[in-house]
């Protein structure tokens, strides 16, 4: 049977939780009224790629609708593939494996979930902060690809 939910941290979905803060706070625009679910879901995702390693997940709680991730579930199987497959692709078929790749990217942005959390709480009190850090680090990718392709 397919999976019907995307799933985080019970911490972050709570009541008080990371989601109710960036909801009240609109914290770099990631309130519901600012953006869906699922952009957030990749957003922490991205963060928990570039910052952090997959985390485990000890508490669920579903955060989004897989039928709504529509071709960002591409960006998630190239995630996948990066990580798992790119090592040894003799099991290239399990690209489609929807489980796999839902797991590993759900570990990937509950890390992405807590480095959000560290910057609202320590480090970016205030979104133009936060905006200038994220290009540098965009910057610096940039800079690896480039230095990549010679």
């Amino acid at each position: 049977m397919s999976r019907i939910v995307i799933n985080t941290s019970k911490s972050y979905t709570n009541p008080g939780g990371l989601l109710d803060q960036l909801d009240k706070s609109n914290y770099f625009q990631l309130s519901k009224s600012s953006i869906t679910r699922k952009d957030l879901f990749t957003f922490a995702l991205g963060l928990g790629l570039k910052e952090s390693y997959p985390k485990d997940i000890e508490k669920v709680n579903s955060i989004v609708r897989t039928e709504t991730v529509g071709n960002t579930y591409y960006l998630y199987s190239s995630v996948y593939f990066h990580d798992v497959l790119s090592i040894n692709t003799d099991n290239i078929d399990k690209i489609t494996d929807d489980e796999a790749v839902y797991e590993l990217t759900e570990k990937y942005a509950n890390a992405g979930f807590e480095v959000i959390e560290q910057y609202m709480n320590e480090e970016f009190k205030n979104d133009d902060e936060l905006m200038w850090k994220l290009i540098g680090d965009m910057d610096e990718i940039y800079e690896e690809l480039l230095a990549e392709e010679k």
